[in-house]
């Protein structure tokens, strides 16, 4: 189903610019050419422009998820905002 392609991209993007105690956090950058590349092989072709055209708010999301923007901030597009804070919850 076309929401478990998107989670699945969502899901790596979240694993790979997340520190953890056994591995640094990709930059942005890197996570985006990872994801790139396994375009047709792991992710879908339609899922990864659509990850392209809305970097941005993952930029922000990911900033607004580790404390690197306040999670209040009026550049976060309106969903992102309640998405946060049903989280915060």
């Amino acid at each position: 189903p076309l929401a478990a392609r998107i989670v699945a991209l969502a899901d790596v993007y979240d694993a790979l610019t997340s520190e953890r105690c056994y591995k640094r956090a990709w930059s942005h950058d890197e996570a985006r050419a990872y994801i790139v590349e396994r375009s047709r092989t792991q992710f879908d072709p339609d899922v990864i422009e659509a990850f392209l055209d809305r970097e941005r708010d993952f930029l922000r999301v990911h900033a607004a998820f580790s404390g690197v923007l306040a999670l209040d901030s009026d550049d976060l597009p309106e969903l992102v905002r309640g998405l946060i804070t049903l989280g915060a919850a």
